[in-house]
């Protein structure tokens, strides 16, 4: 009842009406990406899924905060690496058309990676920076397709613990490529 109160005080005195404080949206969907550098030379690519949970703060502003989880292989090892992060994403968004609404964002991650090749544990906490373009794509009201290329101009992990024991000089940089597909459901359109 507030929100409409505002939305019709704000077209009373002239002012596009700015209702963000209810666009409230949920998504989930699939992540393939890559590593780069000398420190994952021998890390594959990998798929995984994230989830989540986006709030608007402003008429082309949004604000994003969830999980993501990636399985890499590794050359010549069965075993695959794990990569938990989570993440806060901001998004700005660029006018386009009833369909698709062009956006840019950026990306900031707490990272844990794990592997555990013959019984060996393996571990690591770090962060990640990454930018996105991308599109929300209308199927219908609050319901949207969220594409996206991601750059991520920055991971690095600490040194890593294995069997509990830190390992000095063992800490990993490097950059990586990632591509989103995600289904988003919200409430208060984009």
């Amino acid at each position: 009842m507030r929100c409409i109160c505002l939305a019709i005080l704000a077209t009373t005195v002239g002012v596009t009406p700015v209702v963000a404080a209810t666009q409230v949206s949920v998504q989930g969907g699939g992540i393939y990406g890559t590593l780069s550098g000398s420190d994952f030379d021998n890390i594959e690519s990998g798929l995984g899924f994230e989830g989540q949970i986006r709030t608007a703060l402003g008429r082309r502003i949004t604000l994003g905060a969830g999980v993501q989880h990636q399985s890499y292989g590794v050359t010549g090892v069965d075993e695959n690496v794990g990569v938990f992060a989570i993440f806060i994403e901001p998004r700005m968004t660029w006018p386009g058309t009833a369909a698709i609404v062009p956006y840019v964002g950026a990306r900031g991650m707490y990272t844990r990676f794990s592997f555990n090749p013959g019984g060996t544990e393996v571990k690591a906490t770090g962060s990640a920076f990454s930018a996105a373009v991308g599109a929300l794509v209308a199927f219908g009201p609050g319901l949207d397709l969220d594409v996206a290329l991601h750059y991520v101009f920055r991971v690095s992990f600490g040194n890593s613990v294995v069997n509990g024991t830190e390992q000095p000089n063992s800490d990993a940089h490097g950059t990586g490529i990632g591509v989103r597909a995600a289904l988003s459901i919200g409430l208060g359109g984009r």
